[in-house]
């Protein structure tokens, strides 16, 4: 039990005001730091801290040392007086100027966007010291403002030359051998649905009745095939994690061969593929599956628009295609309810997009709504993280799940308060019933001008979702084994999945 004068360590977190507060394993609602008892700490440094005293439960502190810097290197804009300049932090969590010697400006000049490293704090002084290491270039150009964010959260667009070379030596010829091993799929009508810029197909669908049977196959980049382990390739996946857009590029995880040709699902073009696919009876329920590796080559390359222009009745293509998405359409729609009937939460939201021009710069802000096109890709990969997680879990393989914990008791009582001063109502008296009063209160202010601002607060109620080898279920979904393995060009976590799919079915398909 902790008691006032216990030193702990942990991670300090600062506000955009000064205070802070350090969390650890056993403290996760964090003890409080007042702005005047930090001592020099900034944002995200391991610290440790002295308990000063508990109020309510909680307790507050104060830093009595910096164990360890999380970064030392902050982008900002330069300020330059005739004695004396400063770099004001980009991140407003970043409490603090940072001053810098006339003699450490490495040419820079008043008004440009810098990255400044941390290079000492005396005791007492106001500001840390620092040194200019990059001139990124005048402040407002578009493509400093971006090379200002890839700088900030340390963002590698660049690879090495050695991984580059790697990727080049990679074949792009499909052997006959590895065909024979391989689910052919190559004669089924086939095709993607994306956002008209996407460049990294991951995913494909395909469409077949089979005894009067829509049997709907899902086909996912076989990253796996191309990606080996112990690869500089696969230790730069790794350290990257997961692939980065931004308004105007993307700082992908894989090499351009990987990511926009040889691992990208692209038209015409024979590519090899995880093929999940299920049969699906007249109430959307799977009454049988199959797992395969695969080869398939996609017939179109369409779009969200595309597709949503079919639903609502557009004419454009050809009589299979568009057989093939209404059919799509409808047994997703049966797949939704099916899920909302287990009290998925049932979040809508708008989405913020960025108009460019031929340039590739931003020249207008607009928003989008999902619609029946996005949910249709949407239940279809929900539905195989489900069943393909559920089948490596039921052969007792070790496995990464994707999880999501029950939202935060405290979280939910601030919403209850602010959705209550609104005029609405939420019951949360009773854990069983917080989903479905949830969803109520998400029904409630559908359309209406609160609806975004509630749909936000809801979100930020509820526990982050991560990876874990344990399975407490996914708690936004309402399902209990759930796992990330339908974008492997992107997410690195998803490429583990697929080996652990690859060792589960060892030389064999899976029938089911």
């Amino acid at each position: 039990m902790l008691k006032k004068g216990d030193i702990i360590i942990g991670e300090i977190s600062i506000t955009g005001f000064g205070s802070a507060f350090v969390t650890n394993e056993n403290i996760v609602k964090g003890v409080f730091i007042h702005k005047s008892k930090t001592n020099r700490a900034l944002h995200l440094d391991k610290v440790k801290v002295e308990l000063t005293k508990s109020v309510g439960g909680k307790f507050e502190g104060i830093v009595v040392d910096i164990v360890e810097r999380f970064k030392t290197d902050f982008v900002g804009t330069i300020k330059i007086n005739k004695s004396n300049a400063f770099v004001i932090p980009d991140n407003k969590r970043m409490h603090v100027d940072i001053f810098i010697p006339m003699n450490k400006l490495n040419n820079a000049t008043d008004g440009q966007k810098v990255v400044a490293k941390f290079t000492s704090w005396g005791e007492g002084k106001k500001n840390p010291n620092g040194e200019i290491t990059k001139v990124l270039g005048s402040a407002g150009e578009n493509d400093v403002e971006i090379h200002s964010i890839l700088e900030e959260y340390n963002l590698p667009y660049k690879f090495t030359q050695k991984v580059i070379n790697e990727s080049e030596l990679i074949s792009e010829v499909i052997t006959e051998s590895e065909i024979s091993k391989r689910l052919d799929m190559r004669d089924i009508l086939t095709f993607t649905i994306d956002g008209e810029t996407a460049k990294d197909l991951d995913d494909a669908l395909s469409v077949q009745w089979v005894g009067g049977n829509i049997q709907v196959g899902v086909h996912i980049a076989d990253v796996s095939y191309y990606v080996k382990q112990n690869t500089a390739i696969d230790d730069e996946a790794y350290k990257r994690g997961t692939s980065v857009y931004l308004v105007d590029r993307v700082v992908p995880m894989l090499p351009e061969k990987l990511s926009n040709n040889l691992c990208s699902l692209n038209p015409n073009t024979d590519k090899l593929v995880y093929s999940f696919i299920f049969t699906l009876d007249n109430n959307g329920n799977v009454i049988n599956q199959k797992f395969n590796r695969g080869i398939i080559n996609s017939n179109y390359r369409m779009t969200y628009t595309e597709v949503q222009h079919v639903i609502e009745g557009g004419d454009t293509y050809t009589a299979e295609l568009k057989n093939a998405i209404l059919s799509l359409h409808r047994y997703a729609s049966k797949i939704r309810k099916n899920r909302n009937k287990k009290n998925s939460l049932q979040f809508r939201g708008t989405e913020v997009k960025f108009e460019l021009d031929e340039k590739s710069r931003p020249i207008g802000v607009f928003f989008t709504e999902q619609k029946e096109s996005n949910w249709l890709i949407e239940e279809f990969m929900v539905l195989t993280n489900r069943q393909v997680c559920e089948f490596v879990t039921k052969k007792d393989k070790p496995t990464l799940h994707r999880t999501h914990d029950t939202p935060d008791p405290t979280k939910l009582e601030s919403l209850k308060t602010f959705v209550e001063s609104m005029g609405y109502k939420l019951d949360i008296s009773d854990d069983r019933n917080i989903k479905e009063n949830l969803n109520k209160l998400l029904l409630e202010v559908k359309d209406s001008s609160e609806e975004n601002i509630i749909n936000n607060l809801v979100v930020r109620c509820m526990a982050k979702a991560n990876y874990q080898t344990k399975n407490i279920g996914h708690y936004g979904l309402g399902v209990q084994h759930y796992m990330h393995t339908t974008s492997p060009i992107r997410r690195y976590p998803d490429l583990i999945f697929h080996r652990i799919i690859s060792n589960t079915l060892g030389n064999e398909g899976y029938i089911g």
